[in-house]
């Protein structure tokens, strides 16, 4: 088995009494908090874009041939400490809680007053059972900070059985270089990243396949200061008020996550934003804390195109397939490779997860991923 690197990880318990790792609560800043971004949708068969479905498309935009290649939305996480009653006892339990607003497409006199579709969703976070509805929050990294959130989703049925089902998530944390625009750094007053990329889709391990579609997410926290002294001006304010316009949404995405999501329209082109290549892998890979020469991974193009590999916008690399010295063992990796560093050497943020085909349970101490950091030399 690999070894598992990391440096930090919030692992919450909620079997009969839940608890805080108090040597990492300075992470907790990472968990909660309000969004703003845009949203793709890719085939789990190719990893193509998938343009936003038809029946949210106003007819305009049909006949202009301008169908979105994604979804503006607002969103909110939420860490909820609280009581459970069970028979006699009282179990104290933590829940992740996230509600999100997908703002549908618009044109006209719509544009003043959009229309959004609210889902909230909130999970138990526990022990990496197969209870549904159960999940896990882990972070990772020191200057690279990693968040994963894997929960239990309802089961699939298929030919007559029940297939494990669950909905994995790994977000990374983008630090925005210094610009005459963002003179700290891309931080807010708490130190908080303002980028993430979040990336989500469900598996069925014991099929060893990623299941339906993958969904990738580009977000930054609520601006500073945007709504001055109205401090209910948050998602459920902006969402349940009514009255959602344009350029209110365009202001608390931001100009940088808006360029992004045009360039989403070249995606099978070469001039396609922050899209990696297998060329651009090939090379010899060293894991950062090992030893010169036991951390070294010389490998071709058709080592990286030995397992299922999806290239998505914005440096997203995903592989999944059967462990080479295993054939029980599944896994799935979701790395983002930074080609940003300019002299530097280019760097591969990974997270990896290995499942047992026969049970669908993950193989690892307490559920927690695979995390790694790998620089090109």
């Amino acid at each position: 088995a690999l070894p598992i690197y990391w440096t930090k990880f919030f692992f919450v318990k909620t079997n009969d009494a839940s608890s805080i790792d108090t040597t990492t609560t300075s992470d907790l800043k990472y968990i909660g908090g309000e969004y703003a971004g845009v949203y793709s949708t890719h085939s789990s068969l190719t990893g193509k874009l998938i343009p936003v479905p038809d029946h949210y498309v106003p007819a305009a935009m049909k006949e202009w041939d301008m169908v979105p290649a994604y979804f503006e939305f607002l969103l909110s996480d939420e860490l909820l400490p609280e009581e459970q009653q069970k028979e006699k006892e009282v179990s104290n339990i933590i829940s992740f809680k996230r509600r999100t607003a997908t703002i549908l497409p618009e044109v006209g006199c719509g544009i003043d007053n959009l229309d959004v579709m609210s889902n909230v969703d909130t999970t138990i976070l526990g022990q990496p059972d197969q209870k549904e509805g159960n999940g896990m929050v882990h972070i990772f990294g020191d200057e690279e900070k990693i968040m994963t959130f894997d929960k239990n989703s309802p089961s699939l049925s298929r030919k007559d059985k029940d297939l494990p089902r669950k909905r994995i998530e790994t977000i990374f944390y983008l630090p925005i270089p210094n610009d005459e625009d963002n003179q700290d750094g891309g931080k807010d007053e708490e130190g908080k990243t303002q980028q993430r990329f979040r990336v989500a889709f469900d598996i069925l391990p014991t099929e060893g396949a990623i299941h339906d579609k993958i969904i990738l997410s580009l977000e930054h926290p609520f601006p500073d200061g945007l709504f001055g002294v109205n401090k209910k001006k948050n998602v459920a304010g902006l969402v349940d008020g009514g009255g959602l316009d344009g350029r209110t949404v365009s202001t608390l995405i931001g100009r940088d996550i808006l360029n992004y999501a045009k360039s989403l329209h070249n995606e099978d082109e070469e001039e396609m934003e922050g899209k990696i290549t297998v060329e651009d892998l090939v090379g010899t890979w060293k894991r950062l804390g090992e030893t010169q020469e036991e951390g070294k991974l010389n490998t071709t193009a058709e080592d990286w195109k030995a397992v299922t590999t999806f290239f998505l916008p914005g440096n997203v690399l995903i592989r999944s397939g059967v462990a080479r010295d295993d054939d029980n063992c599944w896994q799935v990796e979701v790395s983002h490779v930074d080609t940003s560093r300019k002299e530097e050497k280019a760097r591969r943020i990974v997270v990896r997860r290995t499942y047992d085909m026969e049970q669908g349970n993950m193989i690892s101490e307490d559920g927690t991923p695979e995390y790694f950091v790998e620089e090109k030399l």
